[in-house]
């Protein structure tokens, strides 16, 4: 049990040592994305903020993927007395930790300017919109991570510019579809409640889960 755990930090920490530059880079973006929220004073102008997530994750998991395939990472591990679910778990966890520290940022981001009085934002806007970041990045990241361990990086490299666009158009159509229905007094009700904004990240997670138990089926 030990060396299992002890291989699985391993795989962990190779992925995320070797993307330290891409880290950075992403580190680089948050903070002028945070800048622009603070200095645009539109309505839109915090957009870019809660969009950060999804390229941070996209950003990181493509070097992570694109390494493995260039030097043939996964198939070299897969002649190491290393159990192939391993492999795929390691990836997941990864992912998992990836999408939760760009969630965390996105939040620290709308906090700063939510204390800033800028955009209208208040504590309620950023944690439902931090959660729901959360959610839909979780998605997108295990949908590539199964589609990767389906078909490989090339194909998955051309499948996830639609899984992008789609998850994209999904939200667009969650948000715009609660403002329109926001003068229901029963979506009121419940929107009011401080429970339902947990029901995104849920069903993030279970479709996380789902997209890891999947690729363990598939990737033998």
């Amino acid at each position: 049990m030990r060396k299992g755990k002890c291989n699985m930090l391993s795989l962990v920490y190779k992925d995320f040592y070797q993307t330290r530059k891409v880290l950075i880079f992403c580190l680089v973006i948050w903070a002028v994305f945070l800048g622009i929220g603070m200095i645009n004073g539109a309505e839109g102008g915090a957009s870019l903020v809660y969009s950060f997530g999804i390229i941070m994750v996209n950003t990181v998991l493509t070097r992570i993927l694109y390494n493995e395939d260039r030097y043939q990472g996964t198939y070299f591990m897969k002649t190491l007395p290393i159990k192939s679910s391993l492999i795929v778990t390691s990836k997941f966890v990864g992912g998992f930790i990836l999408v939760a520290g760009s969630s965390l940022m996105t939040c620290l981001a709308a906090s700063i300017i939510c204390r800033m009085g800028l955009h209208g934002l208040t504590s309620k806007d950023v944690a439902t919109a931090t959660l729901m970041s959360f959610a839909f990045t979780l998605v997108f990241c295990g949908v590539f991570l199964r589609l990767y361990f389906a078909y490989g990086y090339a194909k998955v490299a051309q499948y996830m510019v639609l899984a992008t666009i789609g998850i994209v158009i999904i939200v667009s159509v969650i948000i715009s579809t609660l403002k329109e229905l926001s003068t229901a007094m029963t979506l009121t009700a419940i929107m009011n409640q401080p429970y339902w904004i947990a029901i995104f990240p849920i069903i993030g997670i279970i479709v996380y889960i789902e997209c890891w138990r999947s690729a363990l089926r598939r990737f033998k």
